[in-house]
């Protein structure tokens, strides 16, 4: 009885090293992905894919299509639907939403308060309308987007990070 109850004993505490070794090693991984994460905000070489949209006035719901944006240097690429009240007429006469442009990026700042956050804030110009992109990154490629327009209600989107493996 005795040489099972000590077989028993040694199994229990080679399980238990086993858990902490593989909890540290996702506690590794997750912040070797996080500084990938970091290096490509900082970069501004990154695009982040959206499935989820909070208008002001409407009613929140997943979002049928593909919807990004993507910074790559000085150059934002949005593509991202609008839902909400403008304040100034389209006069551009291109039928397509006002958050679906390129443009130039006119301010670019990367906050890093948080251990297991990043914020970033961007400014753009579409036309005459002034756009600030106020983005969350989370550690493990969550994405929050509020986009306020001069022209626009604010808007909100979720989504993630689009990560190279």
């Amino acid at each position: 009885m005795k040489p099972v109850l000590k077989l028993l004993v040694i199994a229990c505490c080679l399980t238990g090293c086993a858990t902490v070794t593989t909890t540290r090693q996702k506690a590794d991984e997750r912040e070797r992905i996080f500084a990938e994460i970091s290096h490509s905000v900082q970069n501004k070489k990154y695009t982040m894919e959206f499935n989820y949209v909070t208008p002001m006035t409407f009613t929140p719901h997943f979002l049928t299509s593909n919807y990004s944006v993507q910074v790559d240097g000085d150059s934002l690429r949005s593509f991202l639907p609008f839902f909400g009240r403008a304040y100034r007429a389209d006069t551009y006469g291109d039928n397509k939403s006002p958050l679906c442009f390129d443009g130039p990026i006119l301010y670019y700042t990367v906050d890093k308060k948080k251990k297991k956050k990043l914020r970033v804030e961007l400014k753009t110009q579409h036309h005459s309308d002034y756009l600030t992109y106020y983005i969350e990154i989370f550690e493990d490629g969550k994405v929050s987007l509020s986009v306020t327009s001069s022209d626009r209600e604010t808007i909100n989107f979720s989504g993630n990070l689009v990560r190279k493996e």
